[in-house]
């Protein structure tokens, strides 16, 4: 992380050379938390999405990023709930102001849940089946 931090520069800067550049500490920071979580430190990934967001412009497109990326945080943390909520409340903004790739990572997550609710499902049946052949020792 500390390489990363060195190369990636401290300051925001719009453009380089006229192009838009989206490359910055802030952003280091907010794909570092996605990587944490998704290793399931959810504690570091939020103490992450802390310093991206002291490290961001203080405008409505990198804050809906970091609220973003908080969705997939709360998912991975098990904090469904509070996840959904979350992303329910981004969805319109987000679809109004046609951020595709924070679309993306929602339909992600959605995709995530099917998958628990999938993996739930098989292990309540093993369990239900296991629970219904040791009745009769009772």
């Amino acid at each position: 992380m500390k390489q990363a931090e060195a190369l990636a520069p401290e300051r925001f800067s719009p453009t380089v050379a006229g192009l838009p550049l989206f490359y910055n500490r802030g952003t280091v920071y907010e794909e570092y938390a996605r990587r944490c979580a998704d290793l399931g430190q959810a504690q570091l990934a939020f103490h992450y999405l802390d310093l991206a967001q002291h490290s961001l412009p203080a405008t409505r497109f990198w804050e809906l990023m970091l609220l973003t990326a908080r969705v997939i945080v709360l998912v991975k943390a098990h904090e469904v709930d509070a996840g959904t909520s979350l992303a329910l409340d981004l969805l319109p903004e987000l679809k109004q102001k046609g951020l595709q790739r924070f679309l993306d990572r929602l339909h992600f997550v959605q995709r995530s849940l099917d998958q628990l609710q999938q993996q739930a499902a098989r292990a309540s049946r093993s369990l239900a089946d296991a629970l219904a052949e040791s009745a009769s020792d009772y």
